[in-house]
């Protein structure tokens, strides 16, 4: 009788393992179109910088005074290493002088059973000068932000990007589909989206990824639960 009983504790145990190393790993990405900024438009002979046009079907929009005719987010290739471990060839490029802000739409909605983290790259792009200012980077959950990243020019990596994380875990009254938001800011605290006039210097973003994590659910936590004791009281009997 005990040694059925612990046979299948034991069972029990090695399952609530494999559940819980299936719940750790079950990250699945969702799709962001052009997430590392390959696809522009009007780049020139490089260096060069070209346009983010969501009619030409490069999902990113230029908003407020980042549109095509006065744009402060250009997609600039990179030959000159103004900036290093650029994911491909090309990055985001948040200029000085104006405000902007560029953004898109994902298909994907929330779901609340899971969990999110938004990641990117980020760092100080100018060859020489200084740099203020900094950037912003939102979620979005329909119209509500969810979740949000700003750094100043003083805590960012100058002339490299280094990885940016921003994890999201959803009420149960969240709703709706993801938007990303980048904007440059326009002071050093990193809270003016309206008034860049008077900082300087070059940002860049580039290698956008967010991926969905399944939250175990609560038989599967329970399992676990009995998993961890059944060892424990294999322990004790050993003793």
């Amino acid at each position: 009788m005990e040694r059925t009983l612990l046979s299948g504790l034991r069972t029990i145990a090695l399952g609530a393992v494999v559940l819980g190393m299936g719940a750790a790993v079950n990250a699945a990405p969702i799709t962001i179109a052009n997430a590392s900024f390959e696809t522009s438009v009007g780049l020139g002979a490089a260096p060069a910088v070209g346009y983010l046009e969501d009619a030409a079907g490069h999902a990113w929009i230029n908003n407020g005074e980042g549109d095509r005719n006065a744009p402060t987010l250009y997609v600039r290739n990179n030959p000159d290493n103004i900036i290093s471990n650029v994911d491909g060839s090309q990055f985001l490029l948040l200029l000085p002088g104006v405000h902007g802000e560029a953004y898109q739409n994902l298909s994907a909605s929330v779901d609340t059973s899971k969990t999110y983290t938004l990641e990117f790259l980020a760092g100080g792009a100018q060859s020489a000068g200084a740099i203020d200012g900094g950037y912003l980077v939102q979620l979005l959950a329909g119209s509500t932000v969810v979740a949000s990243h700003a750094q100043t020019a003083a805590q960012l990596s100058v002339n490299t990007m280094t990885n940016q994380t921003l994890n999201y875990t959803p009420s149960l009254t969240d709703s709706g589909a993801f938007t990303i938001e980048v904007w440059r800011m326009g002071n050093d605290s990193g809270t003016d989206k309206v008034d860049a006039g008077n900082i300087t210097g070059y940002l860049g973003l580039d290698n956008f990824r967010l991926t969905e994590t399944a939250v175990p659910e609560p038989a599967s936590m329970a399992l676990l639960g009995l998993g961890a004791s059944a060892l424990v009281m294999r322990r004790r009997r050993m003793a």
